[in-house]
C-alpha cells in the first residue's frame, strides 16, 4: 500500500485510522467470499419423472414463495435431468454463512418448472430438511428451519 502526504503527527494519526478502516472491511470481505460452511446431504423418494429441485432460503424467501405457492424459478436449482427411479440424489452447498435457514424440494413431474399447488396442496411430490407436514394448510419457516452454524452432514429431505 502506497501512502502519499507528510509524516507529521496529525497525518499519522489518519493515515493509521485509514488502515484500521482498510484491515477491518478486509476482514469483512473475507468472510463473506471464502468461509462459510459445507451443508451435504441427499434427497430421497423422487419418483421415474421430473427434474428434482431444492433451495436453501432464509425467512423472507420462504414466506415470499409461500405467498405466491411455488418456488419461483430463479431460486431453485436442478439436481438431474435422467429419469430417477427411487434413487437418492446427493447435493452439496458450500461456503454457506451462518444463520437460520429452511431447505427445501420438490419433483417437477409435468416439467413447468413450478411447484404445482393445488385446492388441497401439493400436487407434486416436495419435502422439506426437518420434515414438517402439517394438515390444511403449508408449513412454516419455523417448523422447518434449522440454524447453521457449523459443517453439516446427512441432512435428509423425503419427498412424498
Amino acid at each position: 500500500m502506497t501512502v502519499y502526504g507528510t509524516t507529521g503527527g496529525t497525518d499519522m494519526y489518519k493515515i493509521g485510522g485509514f488502515v484500521t478502516i482498510l484491515l477491518a472491511m478486509t476482514a469483512s470481505l473475507s468472510w463473506s467470499g471464502s468461509s462459510g460452511f459445507t451443508l451435504e446431504g441427499e434427497i430421497r423418494g423422487a419418483g421415474d419423472k421430473g427434474d428434482v429441485y431444492y433451495r436453501l432460503v432464509g425467512r423472507g424467501a420462504f414466506e415470499e414463495s409461500a405467498d405466491k405457492d411455488h418456488f419461483r424459478m430463479g431460486d431453485v436449482i436442478p439436481v438431474g435431468t435422467q429419469e430417477h427411479t427411487g434413487e437418492s440424489l446427493t447435493f452439496v452447498l458450500e461456503n454457506v454463512p451462518p444463520g437460520r435457514y429452511a431447505l427445501q424440494s420438490f419433483q417437477d413431474v409435468n416439467g413447468n418448472e413450478k411447484l404445482d399447488i393445488g385446492m388441497f396442496g401439493p400436487k407434486e411430490p416436495w419435502g422439506n430438511y426437518r420434515h414438517s407436514r402439517p394438515r390444511f394448510r403449508a408449513p412454516t419457516f419455523d417448523e422447518c428451519a434449522f440454524d447453521v452454524n457449523g459443517p453439516l452432514e446427512g441432512i435428509t429431505v423425503e419427498l412424498e
